[in-house]
């Protein structure tokens, strides 16, 4: 699925919305996310400009399509649909600086601590940017931010794919995991069977090359 940010596929709200960012790499992104939400959600045999709408919680959805969430970080953006229920999905790009071991008393649950202390130094920042995606994937599917307290989260950084103890039955699952570069992981329903992913370098995207992946996930516990 070839990519570009295309402000046709924008409707006039969007427009707007877009031309408010200062800085031109952010209206970049924000652009091309919803360029990528279009493509996934229109019919390719009928494309057509879907109107896309905020809830009160600023979520963006599309009256009548899957359910689908956005991420942007620096060069990656990052987008997933799941036709039959909640999504969210977060990408980080890896710091310049590691992480400091000091984050994890500020947004890590008990359990997540103790693997997070027992990690050596020079595979800390990776796990605590899969501790933090996880969460922040949880958060944006059930629609509430940065709103909740990421400590009371368990993201069972042991497991692949575990189940998640939240109001609403789901699981998260790690898509992209490189400490050098970024991570992402997404969180859905627990009767999810199938989800649709983007993943996208914006840097290579801006030279006209496609440069991500785009795939559909069968996930595991389906025969």
């Amino acid at each position: 699925m070839p990519t570009l940010a295309d402000d046709k596929k924008l409707s006039q709200a969007e427009r707007r919305r877009a031309d408010a960012f200062r800085r031109a790499e952010d209206r970049s992104n924000f652009v091309l996310g919803r360029t990528v939400i279009q493509e996934l959600l229109s019919p390719p045999e009928a494309p057509q400009l879907l109107p896309v709408l905020m809830q009160a919680n600023q979520k963006p959805y599309v009256q009548g399509a899957p359910h689908f969430s956005l991420s942007h970080s620096g060069a990656c953006v990052a987008a997933a649909v799941s036709p039959t229920g909640l999504i969210g999905v977060d990408i980080e790009i890896a710091p310049s600086v590691p992480h400091s071991r000091d984050l994890a008393t500020t947004v890590a649950h008990p359990f997540e601590r103790d693997m997070l202390d027992a990690c050596p130094d020079t595979a800390f920042s990776a796990l605590f940017s899969r501790c933090w995606t996880r969460k922040e994937a949880v958060f944006k599917a059930m629609g509430l931010g940065l709103t909740a307290d990421p400590r009371a989260l368990d993201t069972r950084l042991h497991e692949w794919c575990p189940p998640i103890e939240c109001a609403s039955p789901m699981r998260v699952v790690d898509i992209f995991e490189d400490g050098t570069q970024a991570s992402a992981a997404v969180a859905f329903c627990a009767e999810t069977e199938v989800l649709n992913i983007a993943l996208i370098n914006v840097a290579a995207e801006r030279e006209s090359k496609y440069a991500g992946v785009v795939g559909t996930i069968q996930l595991p516990w389906i025969s």
